[in-house]
Formats: structure tokens, sequence, C-alpha cells
């Protein structure tokens, strides 16, 4: 599905909806919900990051762990947590062993946002959530959405 966002605000939106049905989902998955950020410099990663965590209820701000390469966050009334992760320092996955981000993407419990996930993506689960963020211009991006069909929340059981 692709979708343009004008301005920041809707890419607040967008995101806020798909935190919406990102958590429809995650009795589906039977791992962690993985949504993989991939987009150039200034395509509005950290923006859908932040809009996502407040629309499940996180009430600190995201700040892009780029340094720290990961932050976890309580979803307030769910037992579950929001993993933020920002990859672009990482030269390859190994360089995420110390984090054993393996286990926190086998948690069902657990949703896990990746910004620039290029050099992650081996070891992301089969299926996953793809957000693509392109400049369009101005504030305006391109924003597709691929939901796997076995992650979605409308399928038929």
């Amino acid at each position: 599905m692709k979708l343009v966002a004008h301005n920041p605000h809707e890419t607040s939106v967008i995101a806020a909806d798909m935190a919406t049905q990102a958590m429809a989902s995650v009795p589906f998955s039977p791992q962690a919900l993985v949504i993989a950020l991939i987009g150039d410099l200034g395509a509005g990663k950290t923006t859908f990051a932040q809009a996502f965590a407040r629309a499940l209820g996180v009430s600190e701000t995201l700040k892009s762990p780029t340094f720290t390469l990961m932050h976890s966050y309580g979803i307030p009334g769910t037992g579950l947590v929001l993993w933020h992760l920002d990859c672009y320092r990482l030269e390859s996955h190994k360089d995420l062993a110390a984090l054993d981000l393996a286990s926190v993407m086998r948690d069902r419990n657990n949703i896990v946002l990746v910004e620039w996930p290029e050099t992650a993506l081996t070891i992301f689960p089969k299926e996953h959530v793809a957000v693509h963020m392109t400049h369009e211009g101005g504030d305006k991006r391109g924003i597709t959405v691929k939901w796997p069909a076995g992650l979605r929340h409308d399928r038929q059981a």
C-alpha cells in the first residue's frame, strides 16, 4: 500500500494508524512483530517511530538510539514492550550480538521498530513489516507499507 504524507503531521497520522494495526496483529505473530523503517537520511523514520510510540501510549519521547543502538519502552496496560533500534552505525548484523537481539525478536510480547534495518535483515523473522519512506519534495513523503499476510489482523482465521 502506497501512501503520501504532505507534512510531518500526516506522517504521524499514518504511524498512529500502523500502531493500531500492529496491536491488532500481535496475536497472529509467533514471535516479535518487527517493523523495518527503510529510507534515506531525513525521510521521516524517527518522526514515524515517535508517533507510533505515542499512539501505543508510550509517555516517553523516543530518541533515536544511534549510539546506544536500542531502547525499550513498556506499552501501558498491555504487558508488551516496544523496542526501538537504530542500525545506522552498524557494519553487519554481528555488531548486534552483544545486545541479544535474537531473544528480543523471538519474544511475541515485543514490537520492534528498526531504523536503518539493512544490516540486520538477515536476523529478522521471515515475516516482518517493511515501511519504505521516500522524499517526494519539501515535507512530502511517500510511505509504502508491505504487511505480510500471515501477520495481518484482518485475515480470516
